[in-house]
């Protein structure tokens, strides 16, 4: 059967994406992909954590047969088309070979891993059923595989050895079972899944973003740093060289109260250094960088090497213990459900925390709070009094500034049979 030069495209697309697809879940779950929440834990990606080697093993089975596909595909429909322009010979099979390769070089692998490696959670969630039904389809294939791997790994006399390894799940279970923790406390639950879930969180999900820093220039008076450190209730400001893309370093409180009764206004001799980190390092390492460093900010960096945000060594601690509260603290965000429909948010609120006592179903990205999900959205700051639609919700800025989003109204609307938008009180 001839294919007609279409259908030939189309075949090479797909086994483009398909590897495409496959070659990202590798990389996704060497960057460590975050296991989901029991209500959130879909086929598609709890398979990694019931069966690492064997998911793992279906995706390099599957990466290679979709490479072999599609260089095949993709030379004989080169071969095809250049047929027409170029004399047969040693230059057109050399263009066959180069043009199949070059798109997989700098669209496939450089696309995937700028991809997979910036955003694994996200992308990989997104992915999730494509990648279940890789892994159904070639399992067959896989699990031989993948037994004859730790057949193959585990040497005579290793097996007692191999066997003492502990899984997060068992691990948990373990703890349950001595009494460690009660099953019927919620707190000690929590914070047992969060200490396990810890090597898998990435400095992005724990940071405070660029646009809530608060900071000075290096070049301002020592008043005007004493003054920021009033207003905005911090012990520590980070200090910026021109705009906050350029931190060199933070300056404590007790530092400036020391300079200034000695009537001292260099205050840029007691900078502390801040470590500087990207968005995707693990928080673990981050974590233990800090303690060994004797330091307690870091400066997380994007992927242009502008500031994404900061993290400090309370923001880690609180992934696992909850909420911890200073003196500067402010107590309490700002949050009241106003009607079945209506809520009153603070923008620091997280999204996950949101979700949870509000059941309110708002989605998950790369961001953390409210705030965030916000400017994400719309690539800028909201002006107060602004109503924005961001379906199913209608929010309206109550106050915000030039850094940040302060509080605003969140309602829930629903369409209508011919298509309006009302509340879902309304609509009830």
């Amino acid at each position: 059967m001839v294919l007609t030069t279409n259908i030939h495209l189309l075949i090479v697309l797909l086994f483009l994406a398909l590897y495409a697809l496959t070659n990202g879940a590798q990389i996704a779950i060497a960057q460590g992909v975050k296991q989901p929440l029991p209500a959130a834990n879909f086929w598609g990606i709890s398979a990694i954590y019931r069966a690492p080697r064997t998911f793992l093993m279906a995706m390099l089975v599957g990466n290679a047969l979709f490479f072999a596909g599609y260089f095949i595909a993709a030379a004989t429909l080169s071969g095809k088309l250049l047929g027409q322009l170029l004399p047969s010979g040693w230059f057109l099979w050399l263009l066959q070979v180069a043009i199949p390769a070059l798109i997989i070089i700098f669209v496939v692998e450089l696309g995937t891993q700028m991809l997979f490696r910036l955003t694994p959670n996200t992308v990989f969630y997104k992915l999730r059923w494509p990648l279940w039904l890789i892994y159904v389809v070639l399992w067959v294939f896989a699990w031989p595989l993948a037994w004859a791997s730790r057949k193959w790994l585990n040497y005579p006399g290793d097996e007692e050895h191999a066997n003492q390894v502990l899984s997060r799940a068992d691990l948990y279970h373990a703890l349950k079972i001595k009494g460690l923790i009660d099953s019927n406390e919620t707190d000690d639950l929590t914070m047992v899944e969060k200490a396990l879930d810890l090597p898998y969180i990435k400095v992005r999900e724990c940071m405070i973003p660029r646009t809530e820093i608060y900071g000075v220039n290096i070049t301002d008076t020592i008043d005007v740093v004493k003054r920021e450190l009033t207003e905005s209730r911090h012990s520590k400001l980070i200090v910026y060289k021109e705009n906050i893309d350029n931190i060199v370093g933070y300056i404590h409180h007790q530092d400036v109260l020391q300079l200034h009764q000695k009537n001292n206004q260099n205050w840029q001799d007691r900078l502390w250094r801040v470590v500087t980190v990207p968005q995707s390092y693990p928080a673990s390492e981050l974590l233990a960088t800090l303690i060994r460093e004797h330091r307690s900010i870091a400066w997380v960096i994007d992927e242009f090497g502008g500031t994404a945000g900061i993290a400090t060594l309370e923001d880690i601690i609180e992934e696992v213990i909850g909420e911890i509260s200073d003196e500067y603290d402010v107590q309490e965000h700002d949050e009241a459900k106003i009607a079945p429909d209506k809520y009153q948010f603070s923008g620091r609120l997280e999204i996950d925390y949101i979700n949870e006592k509000y059941g309110l179903d708002l989605p998950i990205g790369e961001y953390e709070t409210l705030a965030g999900w916000i400017m994400t959205k719309i690539e800028r700051i909201p002006q107060n009094n602004e109503e924005i639609n961001l379906d199913p919700f209608l929010l309206k800025i109550i106050e915000a500034d030039e850094k940040r989003i302060n509080s605003l109204l969140l309602q829930v609307i629903k369409k209508t049979d011919n298509g309006n938008d009302i509340p879902q009180n309304e609509h009830q």
